[in-house]
């Protein structure tokens, strides 16, 4: 019997990562920078030049860590650029529908400026992240682009005219875009322009990044790819091999590439997760269930309510669908006869560029759709898992049930991978028709495979070189990110991971299913267990595992319009910490443009604030004198008063800040010290102002979170100097900057841009990045139970001075010897709770305004109501949703579920039309005086955040989102966590150096 074993792909990288030379993706295997170049153990080769170079990253950007640029002999190899522009482009597969995947490369005397890449349909293009990436020095530069740069206008700008105003000397492309609108007419706009044009350089891999929108171009129909598995002598096996749809499995990778997957119903039957991608962040494919030759009924199990909308049915005639299911919405299409062109132009008319069609189950049950798309050349790519397996039986589950076949298929470029106990060829790109042939069944292929599991696992977290630093941060959260930051500019060696595959953690800003999974995931608890400690073969340190403790609680999810929401499911970017605003004036602007972060960032103004009253109005908060003087719900009487409180005001911070500065202000000016120290609220008794204007003051400008005229059960009363604080807070905020309509103002793209923009200053510091990397232990010195280093989920031990967690984890009880020396550990101690809502609508609340926030200070909704609550509606001109959809942040401080729930219900019954929304509770009945109609509710979710805190001698946990509406308190927390654990360093030392910042001191406030 002859045995045929599959051989590793040539291209399969070193495992090493060295942090000086090489950069990390967060694409799951992790594939090197140089796999294409002859480097040994991840080295460079010392017969070319090589220069280091720092890389950004971020949703719009590239990578992170320290890079080698390649000249060799004077002259620059461009197909080294091209490849890395298809390296970052891939950061952003199965986001880009119905555009390309493009990478963009700025490079300028032999060293890289300036990386970007597309991340989603309707962002800019890789080229206008770049050029912001490079800034100044793109000018005279060679941009390097996987892909021809528009030349049109479509949802953003030509790209070639961004090239053209950045002064760009030379422009290489990898290949022209088959699209008729742009097809050279970009190349052309470039050479008319005076700039020096190549194309074609690495053609061939830049057209395999972007296969199916090639093919979507040329042909009018999705690309499709046949995935089945078989055993050793030839048969189809109906089920996935181990591990395949699990995190990081092939299968869970090959879905989120697709944006629809052809199943057939007898298969759909098992498991529904096996046909989503378990990647953190992947679009999930919309499935599509081919219902031929099976039963006139047709049952899933397991379906989520979520993933209804995600699923239609295909059927040759009418057939009946569970009473639950149907319910759901999912849609049924019912053909004379099976089609698969069919299937492929409902998918194009959805805008779907590529269509997995997965034999599951029975040939029989697909066989038409299969012999359809081989006799009609519908199929251009072949997947196939090998499985250690031997089927016995007849032949009607192989090939051989296909007898009516006029042709056969003819196979090119064979790729052979080796997947944990499997083997994958996979066929294509773009070859059709193909030809078959099984493997002859091998007697020691299955020990050939299974000897490959463990190669497998290291290729999927390579080694990190060095393994020693100064600090260790997990998790990308914003606390994380600017300790990352603050710590490389200071010269500290850091190491930052995170498990995910995105930046943010706690604080991202992500589309729907993807804060849906997050929220999930992180909602259900570890098993109760006591920590594991390992013997470290002679180490001097033993292992104390960490485990991931539940952050979310009572989550309640609600789709109004899934078909909706379905049809723009990649055009959301929502906070997982809102609401959040910006004052013009606050600390964290201040920060963004001391370390240079605010160049990665972009921000437009909030249109108006309002606070709600007993009665149900919004009343408009006045920003400005002239403002005060325009309000017309404002009596005279009113507008005086609360004039001359801003003037005493102001008169008191002028007088301070005279004599702060040695100056002699006026003390008749300065407000005492007896009145500073007492309560804010008896200080506005004090000045006879008004219930309307204290309740503003209180609630809206200085945002109080508890009642402060119940002094009794207020948990934190704000004293007058406080209370004057925040007030010159909001008086700096108006007027910073000139085209910001008000004081506050909100990042385009989301909250989550602000992690992703500090992990980019850290990186350009010399930070190491590493997404995708799990930590499973801390390593502690077994005498005296001192923190010395982390375990990742490789095996490999890593060691630093100082560890800074992300408050995801905790350290459950700890074994003797270790316990007395953790006795003060307590990173899962909760100090309180945030109860957070998150609606999306379909009109604004308020007719003619995009951005506001509104204020429902204590005992307006209900006499209940103990905190304030507030709320953020922000429009889709900041990109975090589609044109003419709005998205509505809400929170309030609780002390349990319940309470917290019954007071979002309140808001939003307030400002809301909830479709067949249950009636609240009569202590929590609303009224409503506001004359505009209620917007309609197309999806909302619900949940209890939790605010964990702890600190041990060299481990510290970073803060959660807190309840306020802006960062300061964050801020403070984090520069007293960065000082305690390096006393004389400095958070952000002011000596930047003019190339490490750009354009400091300025701000990008779009109008």
């Amino acid at each position: 019997m002859q045995v045929q074993t599959l051989p590793l792909s040539h291209g399969t990288p070193s495992p090493s990562i060295r942090a000086r030379t090489l950069s990390l993706s967060h694409k799951p295997n992790m594939r090197l920078l140089m796999r294409n170049l002859s480097f040994t153990s991840g080295s460079c080769n010392p017969l070319k030049r090589v220069s280091k170079s720092p890389i950004s990253l971020g949703n719009r950007g590239g990578l992170v860590g320290i890079r080698c640029e390649l000249v060799e002999e004077g002259r620059v190899d461009d197909g080294f650029y091209i490849r890395r522009c298809v390296e970052i482009a891939r950061k952003a597969i199965g986001c880009t529908r119905p555009n390309p995947m493009v990478g963009c490369v700025i490079v300028k005397d032999g060293k890289v400026v300036g990386e970007g890449f597309h991340p989603k349909a309707g962002q800019p293009h890789a080229e206008v992240f770049a050029i912001r990436d490079a800034g100044d020095l793109a000018e005279n530069a060679t941009a390097y682009v996987s892909l021809e740069p528009c030349n049109h206008y479509g949802r953003t700008p030509p790209c070639t005219e961004a090239l053209i105003k950045a002064k760009v000397k030379r422009v290489v492309v990898g290949m022209v875009d088959p699209n008729p609108i742009v097809a050279s007419k970009g190349v052309d706009r470039l050479k008319n322009a005076g700039i020096e044009v190549t194309v074609g350089i690495e053609e061939e891999l830049c057209k395999s990044l972007n296969e199916s929108y090639i093919h979507q171009m040329l042909t009018g129909k999705p690309f499709v790819t046949l995935r089945y598995s078989l055993s050793v002598n030839g048969k189809i096996v109906d089920h996935l091999g181990e591990g395949a749809a699990e995190t990081g499995g092939y299968y869970s990778l090959l879905l989120q590439e697709y944006d629809a997957v052809i199943v057939s119903s007898a298969s759909i039957t098992e498991k529904f997760s096996t046909l989503t991608s378990q990647e953190p962040g992947a679009n999930q494919p919309l499935c599509i269930i081919a219902a031929s030759n099976s039963s006139s009924s047709i049952e899933i199990s397991d379906l989520p309510a979520e993933s209804a909308a995600e699923v239609i049915i295909f059927s040759d005639r009418q057939r009946e669908v569970e009473p639950k299911l149907a319910e759901k919405g999912i849609e049924t299409v019912v053909q004379d006869q099976m089609s698969l062109d069919a299937i492929l132009e409902y998918s194009k008319r959805q805008g779907f560029c590529s269509v997995l069609l997965d034999l599951r189950g029975s040939i029989n049950d697909v066989k038409g759709l299969l012999q359809e798309g081989i006799e009609q050349n519908l199929l251009q790519k072949i997947v196939i898992e090998v499985m250690p397996v031997w089927v016995e039986g007849d032949d009607k589950n192989t090939f051989v049930a296909l007898k009516t076949l006029d042709k056969i298929l003819d196979i090119k470029k064979l790729k052979p991978k080796i997947l944990g106990t499997s083997s994958l060829p996979s066929s294509g790109p773009g070859v059709s028709p193909f030809q078959i042939q099984t493997l002859p069944p091998p007697t020691s292929l299955l020990f050939h495979l299974c000897g490959a599991a463990a190669m497998s696992e290291a290729s999927l977290y390579p080694p990190i070189e060095p393994n020693t630093f100064d600090l260790i941060i997990i998790g990308t959260g914003l606390p994380g990110s600017l300790i990352a930051a603050a710590a490389s500019a200071s010269g500290k060696t850091t190491l930052h991971l995170d498990p995910n595959t995105f930046y943010g953690s706690h604080f991202a800003s992500l589309p729907i299913s993807e804060l849906t999974s997050f929220l999930d995931s992180h909602s259900t608890a570890a098993q109760p267990q006591s920590s594991t400690t390992t013997d470290s073969n002679g180490q001097d340190f033993t292992i104390l595992d960490l485990t991931a403790g539940p952050l979310y609680s009572d989550v309640a999810i609600s789709s109004y319009a899934p078909e909706i929401l379905m049809e723009h499911s990649r055009r959301f970017s929502i906070d997982l910490g809102g609401p959040r605003v910006f004052f013009c004036a606050d600390k964290a602007i201040d920060l963004m443009v001391k370390s240079g972060a605010s160049q990665y960032l972009e921000f437009k103004s909030v249109d108006a604030s309002f606070v709600c009253n007993e009665n149900g109005r919004l009343w408009n908060v006045p920003d400005s004198r002239a403002a005060i003087f325009k309000d017309k719900t404002l009596g005279l009487t009113e507008k005086n008063q609360l004039m001359r409180f801003f003037k005493l005001v102001q008169q008191h911070l002028e007088a301070s800040s005279d004599q702060d500065n040695g100056s002699e202000g006026s003390q008749n000016s300065r407000i005492s010290e007896e009145d500073l120290e007492s309560t804010f609220v008896e200080f506005l008794k004090k000045m006879r102002l008004p219930p309307k204007i204290k309740s503003i003051i209180l609630y809206a400008i200085v945002m109080a979170d508890y009642d402060q005229n119940d002094l009794d059960a207020c948990k934190d009363i704000l004293k007058t100097k406080d209370g004057i604080e925040r007030l010159a807070l909001y008086n700096k905020s108006v007027g910073r900057f000139p085209n910001a309509f008000g004081a506050l103002i909100y990042p385009m793209y989301g909250h989550g841009e602000l992690s992703q923009a500090f992990c980019r200053r850290a990186a350009v510091k010399g930070c190491l990045h590493v997404l995708r990397m799990p930590v499973k232990s801390l390593l502690m010195e077994k005498e005296s139970g001192r923190y010395k280093g982390v375990r990742l989920a490789s095996g490999q031990d890593l060691f630093s001075d100082q560890l800074v967690l992300d408050p995801t984890f905790t350290v459950p009880s700890p074994p003797d010897p270790l316990r007395g020396s953790l006795k003060g550990l307590s990173l899962s101690d909760m100090k309180g709770k945030v109860a957070r809502g998150i609606c999306v609508i379909a009109s604004s609340l308020k007719q003619g305004i995009s951005n506001f926030l509104v204020v429902y200070p204590p005992r307006t909704l209900y006499p209940e109501q103990n905190t304030s609550i507030r709320a953020v509606q922000i429009g889709g001109g900041l990109a975090v949703c589609p044109l003419g959809m709005f998205v509505l942040y809400f929170s309030t401080l609780c002390d349990d579920a319940k309470k917290g729930k019954n007071l979002l219900r309140a808001a939003m019954n307030a400002l809301l039309k909830i479709p067949d929304s249950e009636n609240a509770e009569s202590s929590s009945e609303a009224q409503n005086g506001n004359a505009e109609v209620k917007p309609t509710l197309l999806w909302n979710a619900m949940y209890i955040q939790e605010l964990p805190t702890g600190q041990l001698g060299h481990i510290s946990s970073t803060p959660m989102p807190d309840g306020s509406l802006n960062y300061n308190d964050l801020l403070d927390a984090t520069m007293k966590l960065f000082q305690k654990m390096y006393p004389d360093g400095e958070f952000f030392p002011e000596n930047a150096s003019p190339e490490d910042v750009e354009d400091e001191g300025e701000l990008s406030l779009e109008s």
